[in-house]
């Protein structure tokens, strides 16, 4: 996927798309438009995520989502509102042993972080939580920047580099998933190589990670 300018990012962040109702985030790399489920061949859109999509007489004329955006068609994703995924109290009876599967205990996590791939649009993945246990998806974004809400303590936060993942079917990620390992689903589990860290969830069942090549 190609980036898009550094001055259309700083046209993004200041504001311009941003500050609409709705608006949790936005690509920073361009996209291919998809209809009735099947890429147009040549387009080029700037793709921006919203929590929900309201009729054009439900908003106030500066919360419209304009057609083109410096030159370049939009495409608004209905995700959902970005919520952080982590467990925020577990209870006295949690055991950690419940959420760990056979395969995993036997291998190690460092088996799959040791060679950690580079996530690309269209990769299948699957993902093993401690809330949802294991589920399958697709990378539809490598290059989001998203507002993600971590409550009345901090707010929103805005992380950039995100990954956003389309559970495939259902849900990717609930809370208390954070903090598993996006990898990629293929192979036998020993191979398997580490795509993402999961810390983000959204209403309408996606997954956000951060690349697992950018953790420390």
């Amino acid at each position: 996927m190609e980036r898009i300018p550094e001055t259309l990012v700083r046209a993004l962040v200041s504001g311009a798309i941003t500050g609409r109702a709705n608006v949790v985030g936005y690509s920073c790399e361009y996209h291919v438009r998809i209809r009735a489920g099947q890429e147009v061949p040549g387009s080029r859109v700037l793709r921006v995520y919203l929590s929900r999509k309201l009729p054009k007489d439900q908003l106030r004329p500066q919360d419209i989502i304009p057609a083109t955006f410096w030159g370049c068609e939009t495409d608004c994703v209905v995700i959902g509102e970005v919520v952080a995924a982590a467990l925020v109290r577990p209870t006295r009876e949690y055991n950690p042993d419940r959420f760990i599967s056979p395969q995993r205990r036997a291998l190690g996590i460092a088996a799959r972080l040791s060679a950690p791939v580079e996530p690309v649009v269209g990769l299948a993945v699957l993902k093993e939580g401690r809330t949802t246990g294991v589920t399958r998806g697709t990378i539809i974004d490598t290059e989001a920047t998203l507002s993600v809400n971590y409550g009345e303590a901090l707010g929103n936060i805005t992380f950039s580099r995100c990954l956003v993942i389309e559970g495939k079917p259902g849900a990717y990620l609930a809370g208390g998933d954070s903090g598993s390992v996006t990898r990629e689903d293929s192979g036998t589990p020993e191979q398997q190589a580490a795509v993402g860290l999961n810390f983000a969830g959204t209403t309408g069942g996606y997954g956000i990670a951060n690349r697992m090549s950018l953790v420390a």
